[in-house]
């Protein structure tokens, strides 16, 4: 764009093409600084409205889309999509009933806001009120019903369709391996035209979801090409197979070796390996890799992995420090997981407290109370301080989680 503002005269072609590039950029500052030096608001108020829009700043797109001279179906479109990205529903509506034209683009973004925003049943009404259905419409109800796993709903809009793409079979392919119809994920697979990556890796779920690691693996190695998800997704599978964790390892330097830099789900998934098998110092050297990168630090759910695999190894004061030296505030899961095993090794004062803790933070988890009546019955000397029997149980756990 320094070319753009070197140049000794910018006639309002030139000035529209900065502002629309700055809008696309995200660099709304800047559009708005060529749009004030143009001086020619009425001829540019459009563009700069798509770039408020396409940013969505709502207030702004919107003083600028009233003062539009003349509005065209794609301003229309571009307002009641900048709500919706926003979760704005009820305005978005009001666009579209205000709409002196519409087309099957507009149709489309009011379906898929609805859909996208949790309101399924008002995405099925826009659906059912489109002139003329086309496979992208179709397609953002398919996928809604698959992302909800209504199986029945998604098998009978896909037989619905007049015509179907790679989306279509995508979606549908999808929804069986979640479902963990391996055989009908399989059929579709076969029956695909065509396959992409994400194909690829929903059969490669579908194995992985019935732990058929070697199937899983071999449709997989078979990828034409692999992203980061399909790596993610075998390397998950085999993280949660205890006999497949060391396989986890493996996977995760071979990523590494083909150039896939990993991310957070990455790191989940080679922590819980670690914890599986119970190797302290490869966990320590993951946690301190995920720090050499410069976009990602350890959240909650790593630590929480290393809390489950100190306490596994029966280095109960170690967890107990890791929650207390956490970032970011320890959740029920981690003391939880902390008060799992002091149950496992007989430590009943640090489960007592890891108990309260997980009450404090999830008063409605039942579970904790089973723990604890175990951890209490196994003879250690608070279940001998309360003098426990079976009528008095929940009445010492409280005790001891109050």
């Amino acid at each position: 764009m320094g070319v753009a503002w070197r140049m000794p005269q910018r006639d309002w072609r030139t000035w529209q093409v900065m502002i629309q590039a700055y809008g696309e950029c995200g660099d709304v500052r800047r559009a708005e600084l060529a749009f004030a030096s143009a001086r020619q608001e009425r001829s540019l108020t459009n563009a700069m409205f798509h770039a408020y829009a396409l940013n969505g700043h709502l207030d702004k797109a919107k003083t600028a889309f009233d003062s539009m001279a003349y509005k065209d179906v794609v301003a229309w479109t571009a307002m009641l999509t900048a709500y919706a990205q926003k979760g704005h529903t009820p305005d978005m509506k009001l666009v579209f009933d205000e709409m002196p034209e519409k087309n099957i683009v507009s149709w489309n973004a009011v379906v898929a806001a609805y859909t996208q925003n949790e309101e399924l049943e008002l995405g099925i009404q826009a659906f059912s009120r489109i002139p003329k259905w086309s496979v992208p419409s179709c397609n953002v109800i398919l996928q809604a019903y698959a992302e909800r796993r209504q199986l029945s709903e998604a098998v009978d809009t896909f037989h619905g369709m007049p015509e179907r793409d790679v989306v279509s079979w995508t979606a549908l392919l999808m929804i069986y391996a979640q479902s963990k119809l391996l055989e009908e994920a399989k059929r579709t697979f076969l029956l695909m035209p065509w396959r992409t990556v994400i194909s690829w890796t929903g059969m490669v779920s579908a194995y992985a979801h019935h732990g058929i690691l070697s199937e899983a693996r071999q449709a997989f190695e078979a990828m034409p090409w692999k992203n980061l998800v399909s790596w993610n997704v075998v390397l998950e599978a085999y993280a949660r197979n205890v006999w497949g964790c060391r396989e986890a390892l493996a996977l995760f330097h071979a990523m590494n070796l083909e150039g896939m830099v990993p991310d957070e789900a990455s790191f989940t998934s080679i922590l819980a390996a670690c914890a599986h098998i119970g190797v302290v110092s490869e966990a320590c050297g993951y946690l301190r890799l995920m720090n050499e990168y410069s976009d990602l630090r350890p959240a909650r759910g790593h630590y929480n992995c290393i809390v489950d695999l100190l306490g596994r190894t029966g280095e109960l004061a170690a967890a107990e420090e890791v929650i207390a030296a956490m970032p970011v505030p320890p959740d029920a899961v981690s003391w939880r997981s902390l008060l799992g095993a002091c149950r496992n090794h007989g430590d009943s004062d640090r489960g007592g407290r890891a108990a309260a803790r997980v009450v404090e933070l999830d008063d409605e988890d039942t579970a904790v109370y089973s723990l604890l009546s175990e951890l209490i019955w196994q003879g250690d000397r608070e279940g001998e301080k309360l003098g426990l029997d079976r009528d008095r149980e929940i009445t010492g756990i409280m005790f001891l989680v109050t």
